[in-house]
């Protein structure tokens, strides 16, 4: 990467980060969107919780695609996500029309219990600069 360039993301959304208005709250910026599906997972909203995606075999979620995220943005998203914490942002492939396109998306950190930080196979937890 470039000096003074900023690495920019395509973000998987498929909960609370639909809504362009919670996104432009955070992050004082909208975003271009595309649908986008994300396989072997499924969508869950446990009550009293937040919309998670948690492993499936066959399954997929729909949601959507937010294009090229930057940097602040994405630590301010980051920190709306509770980062490291509640979820963590993995590196994945998403499904646009038939089409693959790298992404990140926002997974339960402990998807599977307490005590469980497993990332679903097919998906990584990107690596911190």
């Amino acid at each position: 990467m470039g000096r003074g360039r900023r690495e920019r993301v395509d973000l998987f959304v498929y909960g609370t980060l639909l809504r362009e208005e919670v996104v432009r709250a955070i992050t004082g910026r909208s975003f271009r969107r595309v649908s986008a599906r994300l396989p072997g997972l499924e969508r869950v909203s446990p009550r009293g919780s937040y919309p998670a995606a948690i492993p499936k075999r066959n399954g997929a979620v729909d949601g959507e695609l937010l294009l090229s995220v930057d940097e602040d943005s994405l630590a301010a998203l980051d920190r709306y996500e509770g980062e490291g914490h509640l979820y963590i942002r993995a590196a994945a492939v998403a499904d646009c029309g038939g089409k693959p396109r790298p992404c990140q998306v926002y997974l339960p950190r402990n998807p599977l219990g307490p005590g469980a930080t497993r990332v679903p196979a097919g998906y990584r937890q990107r690596t911190r600069a």
